[in-house]
């Protein structure tokens, strides 16, 4: 059986986030590597942003919202472990 490749990610970004914008990352040129599902204004600024991505992308690249160079996202903690 395979591993699943796709994660709900919790991020954090100083920019206006919205359902249905695009993540991408340095290790896939051309291509999003995830998208935003929900996102909401975080008490001390920008938007707390729930995403799926692609586990590999998210654990060694730096995500960023809207183009390759566009606003860096931070992850938070998740509230479950990632399988092995």
């Amino acid at each position: 059986m395979g591993k699943f490749k796709l994660f709900l990610f919790l991020v954090h970004v100083f920019a206006e986030a919205s359902p249905g914008d695009s993540l991408y990352s340095a290790d896939i040129e051309g291509q999003a590597t995830g998208t935003v599902v929900n996102s909401a204004p975080a008490p001390s600024g920008g938007f707390d942003v729930l995403a799926v991505a692609q586990v590999e992308s998210a654990a060694t690249q730096t995500l960023h919202l809207k183009a390759v160079d566009g606003a860096v996202l931070s992850l938070k903690p998740l509230p479950y472990t990632l399988p092995e």
